[in-house]
């Protein structure tokens, strides 16, 4: 492997920049457009089609500008999933392209040495193949002609990895910059200021944006792209159109794990919310409204596993200790406590005033007042500490202090909901009721939709979670439907006539891991009243080229194998290489996640595995790439002195290889992963 040399690099930004007929802020514009080339969902050989939409990972594009313009010292490792979207318009090469390019210097060979300037090269490129490599990288096989005058020089080559420090000094000492803070170098200026976390925003990808963030496109034109194309909604590929999907009140989203159901699910629950598609919306708009909702209470998150019960989902008698006694309440869940606050047609009151208002009155009275418990008239005194909490103590020898938040009161005296300290919150509250008075103006939370989001939910019992509101949580059941039904509840029902139903205002997403139970084992009736929207594996988002890996043939490759030898339930999801940059993160995802998955998967059958990872000997893999070892039939002579034991039949022992084992990572070629699907089994 080698690399482009240090001098020809800066004698290719020295040209570009010292051209007197550059034209510079296109420049800037034309270098960022050909980074998002390479990174585009489609092979090497492609032609980029006109009104195609494509996308890229913007971590990808963040890393690509980082590592050949910006010579500052602290580079960021972005964590965003997001994707860019990409359409091109027609003649998008002489149209858009040419507009860049109004310049008589700018050679294909100092384009390809940006460009290429931090790529590990094959040993067998030369000078002008290596143009022919750019060129069918870059998919600008068909435009090379009305874009670059070309120069035939020799480009020279080094064993070693360019060292960026010593270019952008050189460059320094060249140009007479100064101030070598954190740097992007450029083209209309002699450098920009950026920091790293600026790339992806500025000022090479910047000015690809056409004022249409809402649609999360690149619009490489001048003219008016959404007018020419009508389009009007994007959407992520993983993701169903939600727009068709908003009216569903009960739905599963399954699949294998790591196909993006929880991300999804948060998708799903906005939009029923919102009552609209999320198109226009990036990923950190999308969660900072979640997360806004989720604290109003109109959307809650449950994750339910082998332990979650009925008690904490519906309702359940829980005990309340104090000093003296152990009450026993009966309390709402989460899914009762949503309906209640979906179902009630009430006031917003003042509460911030009043409640300024009673701490005040009661510091003036020396900081303590006498109450009485509502039910058994029990006394105690209550006191304002410095959080502006209300203190509750009981007026016994061996009293315990219970302290009642601002928060917890407001929501007992809004919503009816007691979130702690029953007996002290319930009489604290009607104190306060009856001595100050409330201002209100009308809200109706039936006209509202409200959510709750069930991670896994085939891991808990679901009859014994569920218990009755499997009846009750059907369309045609729900309060307000054709054939309304309400219930009383196993606790809250036993002695009083207290009826309960499941408003249509309220939204149900679950999600479902199909490796662990497949649909088809789900409870009938829990089948009936949900809609089940499946996500799989999606290779396409994954990157083309990591360090000489295609991540989306080598996922492709090993989930076509565990389909045919399991089921479609048991794929191996993207979301497990979405963060893949380098092999060695590969490396690293194969040791401590895709290899015990497959264990798992197989029940340590390790000749499935091997043929999942194509260990078998008609690839003909050399030694070195075996990713699943078979120990010879002489280590069970070493272990007992004997090849054959009375009573045990002959056994296959396996082992992984050392280097995965071991973490040795340096030692692992780029071949150890691409053997896996670049080879195809021999002819019988």
């Amino acid at each position: 492997m080698k690399f482009i040399s240090e001098q020809d690099i800066i004698k290719a930004w020295s040209d570009l920049i010292e051209s007197n007929d550059t034209n510079r802020s296109q420049l800037n514009k034309f270098f960022g457009l050909l980074e998002v080339l390479p990174l585009l969902n489609i092979s090497g050989n492609e032609i980029v089609k006109p009104g195609f939409q494509y996308h890229l990972n913007s971590n990808e594009l963040s890393t690509e500008l980082q590592s050949k313009y910006y010579f500052g010292p602290d580079t960021k490792d972005y964590t965003n999933d997001d994707f860019l979207y990409v359409l091109f318009p027609d003649k998008w090469e002489e149209n858009v392209l040419s507009i860049f390019l109004k310049t008589k210097s700018l050679s294909l060979k100092n384009v390809a040495i940006l460009c290429l300037q931090s790529k590990n090269l094959d040993d067998s490129l030369s000078s002008n193949s290596l143009k022919d490599f750019f060129l069918n990288r870059y998919h600008l096989t068909n435009v090379s002609d009305i874009l670059f005058d070309e120069d035939r020089s020799e480009i020279n080559f080094q064993s070693t990895p360019p060292n960026r420090k010593n270019i952008f000094k050189e460059l320094k000492r060249k140009f007479g910059i100064t101030d070598s803070s954190k740097y992007t170098l450029g083209f209309e200026k002699t450098v920009v200021t950026a920091n790293s976390g600026e790339l992806t925003r500025g000022p090479f990808i910047q000015p690809l944006y056409s004022g249409q963030e809402n649609l999360r496109c690149i619009l490489l034109s001048s003219f008016n792209f959404l007018e020419k194309y009508k389009i009007t909604d994007v959407f992520l590929p993983t993701e169903i159109p939600i727009n068709k999907t908003i009216n569903v009140l009960n739905r599963i989203l399954y699949g294998p794990p790591g196909t993006g159901k929880t991300h999804n699910a948060i998708n799903h629950a906005l939009s029923i919310v919102k009552g609209t598609d999320l198109a226009g919306m990036t990923r950190a708009q999308i969660k900072q409204e979640f997360d806004d909702l989720v604290k109003e209470g109109q959307i809650q998150f449950v994750t339910f596993h082998q332990s979650y019960s009925y008690e904490e989902f519906v309702e359940g008698i829980k005990p309340s200790v104090n000093s003296e006694n152990i009450e026993y309440n009966i309390e709402d869940g989460i899914f009762k406590k949503l309906c209640i606050k979906a179902s009630e047609q009430k006031s917003i009151k003042n509460f911030d005033t009043i409640y300024k208002e009673f701490i005040s009155d009661v510091i003036e009275a020396g900081n303590s007042i006498e109450l009485k418990s509502l039910k058994q008239g029990k006394p105690f005194t209550v006191r304002i500490n410095s959080n502006g909490s209300c203190v509750a103590i009981p007026k016994t020898t061996t009293a315990t202090e219970m302290t009642i938040t601002k928060k917890v009161m407001q929501n007992f005296i809004e919503n009816g909901i007691v979130d702690d300290w029953k007996t002290y919150t319930t009489a604290i509250a009607d104190y306060i009721s009856k001595n100050y008075k409330f201002q209100s103006e009308e809200e109706d939370n039936k006209s509202k939709k409200f959510v709750i989001i069930i991670d896994e939910i085939n891991r808990g019992n679901i009859s014994k979670v569920f218990g009755e509101l499997i009846t009750l949580i059907e369309d045609s059941k729900r309060i307000g439907a054709s054939e309304e039904l309400k219930l009383k509840l196993t606790y809250s029902g036993a002695d009083s006539n207290e009826m309960f139903g499941v408003p249509s205002n309220v939204y149900i997403v679950g999600t479902m891991n199909s490796a662990d139970r497949s649909i088809a084992l789900i409870d009938t009736a829990l089948r009936r009243r949900f809609t089940f929207f499946e996500y799989t594996a999606e290779p396409n988002l994954l990157s083309l080229d990591i360090e000489g890996i295609n991540l989306q043939d080598l996922i492709s490759m090993i989930n076509s194998r565990i389909e045919f030898l399991l089921d479609k339930d048991h794929l191996l999801g993207h979301a497990y290489f979405i963060g893949v940059k380098t092999k060695d993160d590969l490396c690293s995802i194969f040791r401590n996640k895709v290899i015990p998955l497959l264990e798992e998967y197989f029940y340590g059958d390790y000749t499935k595995i091997q043929l999942v990872l194509g260990d078998n000997k008609e690839f003909g893999k050399s030694d070195e790439n075996i990713i699943i070892v078979k120990k010879p039939a002489t280590e069970q002579k070493k272990m007992f002195g004997v090849n054959e034991i009375e009573g045990f039949e002959e056994k296959s022992i396996y082992t992984i290889n050392e280097k995965i084992i071991n973490e040795d990572y340096s030692s692992i070629t780029a071949e150890f992963f691409t053997s896996i699907y670049t080879r195809t089994i021999k002819e019988m």
